[in-house]
């Protein structure tokens, strides 16, 4: 069952469709980019939705790639998953890659969506063709740096007191329904740094808008359930990860720190990482043409 409908930032309109999941819950994905080109999967970040993938449309499009972003669990379009663990939350990519009849493809994850991307690599390593992880956080055992304020009590609630998070996060959810796009994007990073890399600033702000909006369409559980998800052990090791793995991350990042990039860097074999100048959105911006061009 599929529908279209518009991704405001984009010159092209959100392509979604819903699929099936293995236990029979409903998955909402979208695709942006190419339709005839070669498909990979992106993880958006937290909280987030479908939606973040309208940032890399334009560069998908020239580049020939098929972007396939769906929501996760209890987000966006997609059923909840209550006690799923990180690799059951990512395998939902899994029946999207099936639903459009790609077996192995190249796996992009963002900020929040980076811990999950690593997850299916970790231990679905068949289906993940290369993977591209893009400003991540590291596990709860490695590196933080001088993460954000905001991130460093958030970390400490998912850790110590997760039942707080649910009713925090519906606040917040409501204060942003009511701020402007700009506001909304802040919870990215700077938006005068978008204003020097993009000729559309305005055009990005309402994405994230639009994305924040779907990822709390079903209340705050299914973001609350990630970031506990995030201060716990993953259920994996990095080391595990056999693929091909390239790590990019902004120098100023708050939200997810140069420390922790260079933690996982050092940690999953074989890994190559590349730094941008900016925030962890304005790098996010700097870095998706590489992403996409160096999907083979």
């Amino acid at each position: 069952m599929s529908e279209r409908a518009g991704a405001r930032a984009n010159a092209e309109p959100e392509r979604r469709t819903e699929t099936t999941a293995s236990d029979g819950r409903t998955v909402a994905y979208a695709e942006f980019g190419d339709p005839n080109g070669d498909a990979a999967l992106f993880f958006h970040g937290t909280p987030g939705s479908r939606v973040l993938g309208g940032l890399l449309a334009e560069a998908a499009r020239e580049r020939g790639v098929r972007l396939l972003c769906p929501d996760r669990p209890g987000i966006g379009g997609t059923d909840p998953l209550p006690e799923g663990s990180l690799a059951e939350r990512a395998a939902d990519a899994l029946a999207v890659a099936d639903d459009v009849g790609v077996g192995a493809a190249p796996v992009i994850g963002f900020s929040g969506g980076a811990p999950h991307a690593l997850a299916l690599a970790a231990t679905r390593p068949g289906r993940v063709a290369e993977l591209s992880l893009v400003c991540p956080p590291s596990p709860p055992s490695g590196a933080t740096g001088d993460a954000a304020a905001a991130l460093r009590v958030l970390s400490v609630l998912g850790r110590y007191a997760p039942v707080l998070l649910r009713p925090l996060l519906t606040v917040q959810a409501r204060t942003l329904g009511d701020a402007p796009p700009e506001k909304v994007a802040s919870l990215y990073g700077d938006p005068d740094g978008v204003r020097e890399v993009v000729s559309d600033p305005e055009g990005v702000f309402e994405t994230l808008e639009a994305d924040v909006e779907a990822a709390f369409r079903r209340g705050a559980a299914g973001v609350a359930r990630e970031m506990r998800l995030f201060e716990r052990p993953w259920g994996f090791d990095v080391g595990e990860v056999t693929v091909e793995t390239a790590v990019r991350y902004g120098r100023e990042d708050r939200n997810a720190t140069p420390a922790a990039a260079r933690w996982l860097t050092e940690r999953i074999p074989g890994a190559k990482s590349d730094a941008y100048d900016g925030d962890h959105l304005t790098a996010f911006l700097r870095a998706r043409e590489d992403v996409l061009s160096a999907l083979s």
